[in-house]
């Protein structure tokens, strides 16, 4: 107030250049005052166009040791390696995948094991007995196979432990829960078990995300039988004592959730599907503390919904959520920009046809966007790094690894079976505490029957000994 009086008494005493200048610092001091309280979206762009293989569901995941992101194509059962640098594919990977059972679902799933340098690749859910192939990020080849069992459909690397935590959903009747490894020595180390995390009526994968400030693996369960209401809730496990510590009730859902964990605020963010809010869970106290309404505008201005793939940009402090719908308007999908300051939609960003699954690369604070609708990746440079955005469409043609030999400094030699303890080659691993049993009743009545028989032969004959 005492300024604005200041500039009324100057303005009496000066001309009207004077005045002029004063009225433009006024505005500019309103303008930066009110800034706070207003999301001011950066400019973010896409910087290339990344032409892939085939995907249904193509996953993504970033290699922080090679700067390189790994895309699953798992109609083409391969995996794209694109390096970073270029922003072209440098290799294409073939690898093991067992096609579905009659009227079943396959979901490619990706990993990244730094530690070992290695990436994860496998199609779960309903395959008949699905195997997971570890691709060297050394070489870019397939260097062990491993039979995972049915039912299988989600993997999540704890960095903090060494560790690799394996969802298995469960069927109705039984039990789900997830089995932890050791990636050093495939040891079975836990088994968490946590009840029916999704119905095989309803197959999808089970997401998951690690919290390395906690420590922790947050895990969506909750039973998914069509035409039910959701009720999703998401377990969180610590990895210190492989137990659920806390199970919180989230107001996204839908057929398949997706979570992204926040470093810089020390919060899980899960992603629920069309009009779904977005939930915002404090790892502190394992409660929702926020349900973001996130509605996104289609080039066209119709509403886009939201798919469930979201990745944390740590540079920014912002989440990327992907709008499958509104790649049907003008073939132009869209990107959501969140920040996780004031939990508000601050931007968007066009980006191919029918964007699915999305990955953070932290080395050149650029976002990966796979675009299912056109075989595409879209790179997205969120402004950190400086990166000057080009309209070039790059294209590569690289040489196909096959999944039965591995090459390294020349040689071939067979890829290795790597059979990991717990694994069922046709039963989910939680299911076989109800299996053995079965196995093992039936001799147990053989037992139990013929010593009752042994029995009451036994008391015949001591009463007939008695009356003769």
């Amino acid at each position: 107030m005492y300024g604005v009086l200041l500039c009324e008494v100057h303005e009496h005493r000066r001309g009207p250049r004077a005045q002029l200048v004063t009225a433009l610092l006024l505005l500019v001091s309103l303008l930066l005052a009110a800034a706070p309280f207003s999301p001011i979206a950066h400019s973010q762009s896409v910087v290339a166009t990344i032409p892939v293989g085939r995907g249904n569901d193509p996953q993504l995941v970033y290699d922080s040791g090679k700067g390189e992101v790994f895309v699953f194509n798992d109609n083409d059962s391969t995996v794209s390696v694109i390096s970073d640098a270029t922003n072209t594919v440098v290799a294409t990977v073939a690898v093991a995948t067992v096609p579905p059972q009659s009227g079943g679902v396959s979901r490619p799933i990706l990993a990244y094991d730094s530690s070992e340098g290695e990436v994860f690749a496998a199609n779960g859910e309903s395959s008949n007995n699905p195997q997971m192939s570890i691709i060297s990020d050394a070489t870019n080849t397939v260097v062990a196979v491993v039979p995972m069992g049915a039912n299988f459909n989600s993997l999540v690397y704890d960095s903090g432990k060494g560790e690799l935590f394996v969802a298995y959903p469960g069927n109705p009747g039984f039990q789900g829960g997830v089995l932890v490894y050791s990636t050093a020595t495939w040891n079975l180390v836990a088994t968490v078990k946590m009840g029916p995390m999704k119905e095989v009526s309803f197959p999808e994968q089970t997401p998951m995300a690690y919290d390395s400030g906690k420590g922790e693996v947050f895990v969506v369960n909750g039973t998914q039988v069509p035409n039910s209401t959701p009720n999703e809730t998401v377990s969180v496990i610590s990895d210190a004592t492989n137990t659920v510590v806390a199970t919180v009730k989230v107001a996204a859902s839908g057929n398949n959730l997706g979570l992204a964990y926040d470093s810089g605020k020390g919060e899980v963010f899960v992603a629920g599907t069309y009009t779904d809010p977005v939930s915002v869970i404090s790892d502190s106290t394992n409660t929702v503390v926020a349900n973001v309404n996130v509605s996104i505008t289609s080039p066209t201005g119709a509403g886009a919904g939201l798919s469930n793939a979201i990745a944390y940009d740590s540079a920014r402090g912002e989440l990327f959520v992907s709008a499958a719908e509104g790649s049907y308007f003008n073939g132009a999908g869209i990107a959501g920009i969140i920040s996780d300051n004031n939990n508000t939609l601050v931007g968007t960003v066009a980006v191919g046809h029918h964007p699915l699954n999305i990955a953070y690369d932290s080395g050149k604070g650029e976002v990966f966007v796979d675009n299912q609708g056109d075989n595409t990746v879209s790179v997205v440079s969120d402004g950190s790094s400086g990166t000057t955005a080009t309209t070039a469409t790059t294209s590569a043609t690289p040489t196909v690894t096959s999944p039965t030999t591995a090459t390294s400094s020349g040689s071939t030699v067979p890829v290795k079976t790597i059979n990991i303890p717990g694994v069922s080659n046709s039963n989910s691993p939680l299911n076989m505490d109800l299996l053995l049993l079965s196995y093992i009743a039936a001799p147990a009545a053989v037992v139990v029957i013929a010593g009752l028989a042994v029995f009451v032969l036994l008391r015949r004959r001591k009463k007939h000994n008695r009356v003769s």
